[in-house]
């Protein structure tokens, strides 16, 4: 598929944040990668000070506009929860507007940027996610065992995400598109969280309720090493209370 199409509307768009101000402006996402289909979306960053985040549709295209300045850009590569997106973007990006380099240190800081120099606050953010969401192992087993199972479904299509960012975190992975990290964080754990994710997704049937506590259970023990003696003990509580699910 041709992108030439949105790279000429990225380039319109780019011409007019100058106008309005930004410093820089880069597109990133499946255009740069390559791998666009009809509905991709233009994925357009300008550093400077504006509008956090907005939506245009240009021509049919759905362009998304990000506002960063060049410190806020640097300061998610050291975020546990942005780096593993943020990075290989960046790393990626092609640069539209860049007549001062701005864009272009930022980039370069991106390719020197390395996991290891915030390792400490990878173990920490892990941890804690995996922690905080005991609440919904005991409230899907509750609601399971009370027959609630649309609202056990709820808390558990709430807990999916944030359960695979944080192995994301723990494995340490690049995934730029979300849209590629469940394959990758599915790679890093193995053929039973494959399928106990695909099952608590909806791809494959089965039970649902189960398959997500399964998965809590694979995260919980991925990540022992990295929790507190208080923390561990909440673990194991959620951990023995999944066996009350069946």
């Amino acid at each position: 598929m041709s992108n030439a199409v949105q790279l000429a509307i990225a380039d319109r768009v780019a011409s007019r944040l100058t106008t309005k101000g930004a410093h820089s402006v880069v597109l990133v996402g499946s255009i740069v990668r390559g791998d666009e289909h009809k509905y991709s979306d233009i994925d357009v960053i300008a550093l400077g000070a504006g509008p956090h985040y907005a939506l245009e549709v240009i021509e049919g295209h759905l362009v998304s506009i990000s506002w960063r300045t060049p410190a806020a850009v640097r300061e998610s590569f050291d975020d546990p929860f942005i780096a593993g997106g943020a990075v290989p973007a960046w790393r990626g990006a092609l640069l539209i507007r860049d007549p001062n380099g701005v864009a272009a240190s930022v980039q370069h800081a991106a390719h020197s940027w390395q996991w290891e120099s915030i390792h400490t606050q990878c173990e920490r953010a892990v941890a804690q996610e995996v922690t905080e969401y005991t609440e919904e192992v005991f409230r899907i087993v509750g609601l399971r065992r009370a027959g609630r199972r649309r609202a056990a479904a709820g808390v558990r299509s709430g807990m999916l995400y944030p359960l695979c960012r944080a192995m994301a975190i723990h494995h340490r992975l690049f995934y730029d598109s979300e849209n590629a990290m469940w394959e990758l964080v599915g790679a890093a754990m193995g053929h039973d969280w494959m399928r106990d994710f695909d099952i608590a997704a909806g791809v494959e049937r089965g039970a649902a309720d189960l398959a997500m506590l399964s998965l809590y259970r694979m995260a919980a023990h991925r990540v022992d090493r990295a929790l507190s003696p208080v923390q561990r003990s909440v673990v194991e509580a959620a951990v023995r209370c999944t066996e009350d699910a069946v």
